[in-house]
């Protein structure tokens, strides 16, 4: 999803639908995480991991 605040950024969300249920109520509860660090420590990590593949062995 397109970040309204920083042109250009993604915005990275997880989504959570969990039902609930009350003595008198029953329904569907909603979440939305942001996990945008989440997913740029990621590709991070991926990054570092492709390049280390790279190197000859010691």
């Amino acid at each position: 999803m397109p970040d309204p605040q920083n042109p250009g950024q993604l915005r990275w969300l997880r989504t959570a639908v969990k039902p609930f249920y009350t003595g008198q109520q029953s329904g569907l509860l909603w979440t939305v995480q942001d996990i945008s660090a989440e997913q740029q420590q990621r590709e991070r990590l991926q990054a570092c991991s492709a390049a280390s593949a790279y190197l000859p062995p010691s």
